[in-house]
């Protein structure tokens, strides 16, 4: 399956164009992380963190 071992900004997702969308929409509002929830493919936390890190990025980005 395709979406197996992929984190945020890994797949298929045109995440730069969602979030471009976002800042020209001026969206300051909830935004959900999912993780994985089986603890034995991954630490969810861990990769709740990572998807945190990878949001702040693209929100800095689009600051620029």
């Amino acid at each position: 399956m395709f979406w197996k071992k992929r984190k945020a900004g890994n797949g298929i997702i045109n995440f730069d164009n969602t979030f471009k969308i976002l800042a020209d929409n001026n969206y300051e509002e909830w935004m959900v992380v999912e993780a994985e929830q089986d603890l034995a493919k991954a630490n969810p936390l861990e990769y709740a963190l990572k998807a945190k890190l990878f949001i702040k990025k693209k929100d800095c980005e689009e600051e620029d």
